[in-house]
């Protein structure tokens, strides 16, 4: 069966425009231990026009094992400061065109994809 973790390698919750965005190695002994691609994902919290805040999250391409084994942290560190960046254009750009509404802070629902049940979770907190 397919399975998959979900960790912030900065450790800690940390604003999403600071910079460097200060990576744990753990990422790296966890990705070596499993082998497993990683994939890349930033999110961040706008109020837009809106009294509670919108959650923007974006995914970027697997990282393999093997790159990130011999590139180390900092190809993570670019790759989620692409996705990061993503985000940013849109929110400069007063629009969400790029982005899909998956949740509205709701319940989830156990027919809910996996990511789908954890932002769930995440944004209702």
């Amino acid at each position: 069966p397919e399975q998959r973790m979900w960790i912030f390698p900065q450790g800690r919750h940390r604003p999403p425009h600071l910079r460097p965005l200060a990576l744990r190695p753990g990422v790296l002994r966890l990705v070596a231990a499993s082998q497993a691609a990683l994939v890349p994902v930033a999110l961040t919290y706008a109020f837009r026009e809106s009294p509670r805040p919108t959650c923007f999250v974006s995914f970027g391409e697997p990282l393999e094992a093997s790159l990130v084994a011999s590139e180390g942290l900092g190809v993570i560190e670019a790759a989620i400061a692409r996705e990061l960046s993503t985000i940013d254009v849109a929110h400069e750009a007063h629009e969400a065109s790029g982005f899909r509404t998956l949740i509205e802070s709701r319940v989830p629902k156990p027919d809910d994809s996996i990511a789908t049940q954890w932002l769930s979770r995440l944004v209702r907190r």
